[in-house]
């Protein structure tokens, strides 16, 4: 796996586990300041410290015979609710950690709600893209939100958008096909829903170095330097 591939975004964290859920194979370098743990002086971390003992055997007990589990796990630590995702990789298992939504569940699900059914009373294609963006804008609080239409040869028209006023608009801007190359392409057909917090913002590598853990399909990969580079020159600081 390239280095690029073994780094994460800093807003979440990352353990590696053994295919028992056992033990921890390797961490993000910033779970324990993420979790608001004490660094462990002479020991290693284990599973019970990080997550305790009732969420760590419900995780392997959920894992057993599952690729995946079916929904994240919720836990606290302190006033701060986290949610864990966790999926099996070759012959280990990974754990993403990433706080929760301060808006809550109930209130979420409610707004979402909401939004849905705006979106099925859209009658017109335009419509429905209009308020699409809209609800997107509101539930994330992103700057801009946008959807861009991809034709057979892959170059792309932004069809619909949402901006703060302080930006320039991109409604209506062709990018050519060179703007999406096929990594890009392949990366969102195997990751549809991906998520860059902040470009500028410092990655994360696991420790120690050299496990040979798979992260291709982690949601906290950090994105490509060329990615990176990209986004940037748009003028974007996060990007789902």
């Amino acid at each position: 796996m390239s280095k690029q591939r073994s780094l994460l975004q800093s807003f979440g964290a990352v353990m590696v586990l053994d295919e028992e859920c056992r033990h921890i194979q390797a961490v993000s370098n910033n779970l324990t300041q993420l979790l608001g743990m004490a660094e462990p002086a002479h020991q290693p971390l284990t599973l019970g410290s990080v997550l305790g003992k009732r969420l760590s055997r419900r995780l392997s007990k959920e894992l057993q015979g599952q690729q995946r589990l079916a929904g994240p796990l919720a836990f606290s630590r302190g006033a701060i609710r986290f949610q864990l995702h966790a999926y099996r990789t070759e012959s280990s298992v990974i754990v993403e950690i990433e706080p929760l939504n301060p808006l809550g569940k109930r209130r979420l699900l409610g707004t979402v709600n909401e939004r849905l059914m705006r979106l099925a009373e859209a009658t017109q294609q335009e419509e429905l893209l209009d308020y699409l963006v809209t609800a997107v804008q509101q539930l994330t609080g992103h700057d801009r939100v946008s959807v861009c239409h991809f034709d057979t040869d892959w170059h792309g028209l932004i069809v619909a958008e949402a901006r703060g006023g302080h930006l320039p608009a991109l409604l209506g801007q062709r990018f050519p096909a060179s703007d999406f190359p096929l990594t890009l392409r392949r990366a969102y057909e195997s990751h549809p829903v991906r998520l860059i917090e902040d470009t500028d913002a410092p990655s994360e590598p696991l420790v120690p170095k050299g496990t040979g853990a798979n992260l291709r399909h982690c949601f906290l990969r950090a994105p490509a330097p060329a990615r990176q580079r990209y986004l940037r020159r748009l003028g974007v600081r996060g990007a789902p």
